[in-house]
């Protein structure tokens, strides 16, 4: 089936978005580059980075089509941007128990807890 709906047709749409035709019909072409909203950054503190890819669109649909529709030499660089860099808050870390002081009867059982502030992969205890 063909754009013109025909069982027995092979007909195609061009990148004028006219169907059967040869392309030539457009100033513009049917198809363009955009960049994608920003996406969510990749870490809430600590730094982490958020970006934006190319996709090829149909000017008139808005909508995602393939990127051999869309001129190669025009595609824009992905973008990508640090964000969040501010530290994070420290955290409690507690290490293993310790084994218990008395066999039978009452006995305890010690573990170290530590406040910890991590800053450029480096963890301090605070």
């Amino acid at each position: 089936v063909g754009c013109d709906l025909r069982i027995d047709s092979d007909l195609q749409v061009d990148a004028c978005g006219v169907c059967g035709g040869d392309g030539s019909s457009c100033s513009r072409p049917l198809y363009h580059w955009s960049l994608t909203s920003m996406s969510l950054c990749s870490a809430t503190c600590g730094g982490g980075f958020k970006m934006s890819r190319p996709i090829c669109l149909n000017r008139v649909t808005g909508e995602e089509v393939e990127e051999p529709l869309c001129n190669e030499s025009q595609k824009p660089d992905a973008s990508v941007v640090t964000c969040n860099t501010h530290n994070c808050p420290p955290k409690w870390h507690a290490n293993e128990w310790g084994p218990c002081s008395a066999s039978c009867g009452g006995g305890s059982r010690i573990r170290q807890v530590h406040c910890i502030e991590e800053t450029n992969s480096t963890k301090i205890k605070v």
